[in-house]
């Protein structure tokens, strides 16, 4: 399938929609990106592998086709939005300033790794937190690099929180090896498993290969971590938990089982086990991890800021189970209380108005507070058959990030794709701080 466009909507502050302006997107609306026609991708993308969003940021990752003519293809790494702390690389402003250009297009940003040592090397996977962004880099024979760029408020770049460390100018190297279980020496490989932001800390599931043995996998973790959502660090001299840490620590999980995917909140992180069980760590003040150790033949789990959502599949059948935070309406179903903000409420099932019959749950996304659904739907119509996909949504809306035109909470799933007056085979979706994205092909 050819990739057409990217829309999406929401909070636009610093023009992190790349939809031309920085006015609150109600409605989708096609992203723009520089040097190409608006409402178009650039030229020869084959794939949107990822989009990571910060506070006023946004990262996208691409495959772009090296000519028309040509099956080889290169990854890209483009940004909008606020680069003001060098989140979006040390040219990211110099390249807008030079060109008279916006910051509400995404453009392709220069990370310069030649400079850095890094010839050779690829990106594979991005994340971001709130004024921070991370490459997770790959190169065959060698160990995988993390860079880091950007704010250091909380020891977001995972450098050590050593002054003058923060400039917009500079692109940092996480020291992953530091906190291996295994002496380090030229003879391990180290792999990035995967990466998972929180507003102010990063999470890393790291694999450890050694000639002839047997790999070895750990999680570490860095930033805000009062609450216990990377394990338990306490100082040395008081006793009571470290607010934050500046550099990778291990992060020791209840659970034994391997990890196949973790997400993470403001003050609690989750893990799924390849039991189909999942663990939590941090705090459960909002009830984001009330009774998520119970629930079981989980697929897959994400995270709003204050919510935890599991996909449950039993054969044929799925559910969205969540608990947590519903003060916008972020469990996606009615609750009958007066005031059900500040209640517990047990984990269950979103309550979508169609079955596992007619609609398959293809994939989750969740932003700071709101979630996005892709489903695909196949039958027949009038004889004829039908292969198409739908997206619902439901939370938070403030900025009007749900796309429906207005700003009202949805305490249950709507339909937010296709639109009355909009069409486009919906292929995947993102989220982020009250923004959503949804990548359309024909």
């Amino acid at each position: 399938m050819s990739l057409v466009s990217l829309v999406s909507a929401g909070s636009n502050a610093r023009g992190q929609l790349a939809t031309g302006n920085s006015e609150d997107a109600h409605q989708f609306s096609a992203c723009q990106s520089a040097g190409f026609q608006p409402g178009t991708l650039p030229l020869g993308t084959h794939n949107i592998v990822q989009i990571a969003c910060g506070a006023n940021h946004t990262l996208l990752l691409l495959d772009r086709l090296e000519d028309p003519s040509s099956s080889l293809v290169e990854r890209e790494l483009w940004g909008c939005g606020d680069g003001s702390k060098g989140q979006l690389g040390p040219s990211y402003t110099a390249d807008i300033s030079a060109a008279s250009g916006s910051t509400a297009v995404f453009r392709p940003l220069r990370l310069d790794l030649r400079r850095c040592g890094l010839q050779g090397y690829a990106i594979r996977t991005i994340a971001a937190c709130w004024e921070t962004s991370y490459i997770a880099l790959s190169c065959p024979g060698r160990s995988d690099v993390l860079l880091s760029m950007g704010a250091d408020d909380f020891g977001d770049l995972g450098v050590g929180g050593v002054k003058g460390k923060q400039s917009p100018s500079a692109v940092h190297i996480v020291d992953l090896q530091s906190v291996s279980c295994t002496r380090w020496d030229n003879s391990l490989t180290l792999r990035i498993i995967s990466l998972t932001a929180g507003p102010h800390n990063m999470i890393v599931h790291l694999s450890l290969f050694q000639k002839d043995q047997d790999s070895q996998e750990v999680i570490v973790g860095w930033g805000t971590s009062r609450h216990g959502q990377l394990g338990r660090h306490t100082d040395a001299s008081s006793g009571r938990p470290v607010p934050f840490l500046c550099s990778p620590h291990l992060v020791c999980l209840p659970c034994t089982s391997p990890v196949v995917a973790a997400a993470s909140g403001t003050h609690h992180a989750v893990f799924l086990h390849d039991s189909g069980l999942l663990s939590g760590l941090g705090s459960d003040r909002k009830s984001q991890l009330n009774g998520v150790d119970n629930i079981e033949n989980v697929t897959a789990v994400d995270c709003t800021w204050n919510g935890t959502y599991a996909v449950v599949r039993n054969l044929a059948e799925w559910d969205i189970v969540s608990t947590g935070n519903h003060s916008k309406g972020q469990l996606g179903r009615p609750l009958h209380t007066d005031n059900a903000a500040t209640h517990s409420h047990p984990p269950s099932a979103v309550h979508f108005p169609f079955s596992h019959m007619t609609h398959r749950l293809v994939k989750i996304a969740c932003g700071s507070e709101h979630i996005l659904c892709l489903f695909s739907l196949a039958g027949k119509n009038n004889g004829d058959m039908y292969d198409t996909t739908e997206v619902w949504a439901w939370g938070w809306n403030e900025h009007g990030n749900l796309g429906i035109g207005n700003t009202q909470d949805q305490d249950v799933p709507v339909r937010i794709w296709p639109t009355s007056s909009a069409e486009g085979k919906a292929v995947d979706v993102w989220a982020g701080c009250g923004t959503s994205w949804i990548v359309l092909g024909e």
